[in-house]
């Protein structure tokens, strides 16, 4: 059940940036702003903190860290160059960050994907990701996690414990123009308690952790296409 696009893993680099353009005369510029009420919070070069319970639309920042507290709902949570703490019962529709780690507290409902350029990936327990979680140059490591789509890695470790079900495919891209990467093999790492529905597609070498062996049955090698 390969789920597969023509479309770049990783175009939404581009929306990313070309949001900040867009928007610029509306961020607020070298301020330490906290909110409660329900609006879009930007910033550059400064952190950005949402307090518990906020509603948002958007959240984000470029060149600084966003903190979110417990029980926030946003629409889009996004950081350039900054990592995104988010605290528990998180209710949003996408995270994603270039240069920075996601770290994301239990019970998390996003309904679509989680997505990092050059950044970890940590996903804490009973939090549900309808759609993928997309990586490059970042591990993933995802404790009692249910990701409705599939989980997908471009040169990073990936770690499944404590009960993590992935219901799509998990995928190991490989990347021709990362020179720097091209004699390292990731490693998958499934702990006894964790399931895979889909397949194990990888187009270069990886390392398999696995607990059960038979999970070897699911991989299907691409490494030649």
């Amino acid at each position: 059940m390969i789920k597969q696009t023509k479309k770049p893993v990783f175009a939404f680099i581009t929306s990313i940036v070309t949001l900040f353009m867009v928007t610029g005369c509306v961020v607020h510029v070298n301020a330490h702003e906290k909110h409660s009420e329900k609006s879009s919070y930007t910033t550059v070069n400064k952190k950005v903190s949402v307090s518990d319970g906020a509603k948002a639309d958007e959240i984000s920042s470029v060149n600084g860290k966003v903190s979110v507290g417990d029980n926030v709902s946003a629409e889009e949570i996004s950081s350039v160059n900054g990592k995104i703490d988010i605290g528990e019962n998180l209710t949003a529709e996408e995270v994603s960050t270039v240069n920075g780690k996601i770290t994301i507290g239990e019970g998390a409902k996003i309904s679509k994907s989680v997505e990092s350029v050059n950044g970890k990936i940590d996903i804490s327990s009973g939090s549900e990701i309808d759609g993928d979680i997309i990586t490059v140059n970042g591990t993933v490591d995802l404790d009692g996690v249910t990701v409705g789509g599939n989980l997908e890695s471009v040169n990073g470790n990936l770690t499944l414990s404590k009960g993590t079900v992935i219901e799509g495919d998990i995928i190991f891209h490989w990347n021709n123009n990362n020179s720097s990467w091209r004699n390292k093999s990731p490693t998958l790492t499934i702990d006894s308690s964790s399931t895979v529905n889909g397949e194990i597609v990888i187009y270069h070498e990886v390392n398999f952790e696995f607990a059960d062996d038979s999970l070897m049955q699911k991989v299907v090698n691409k490494i030649d296409e």
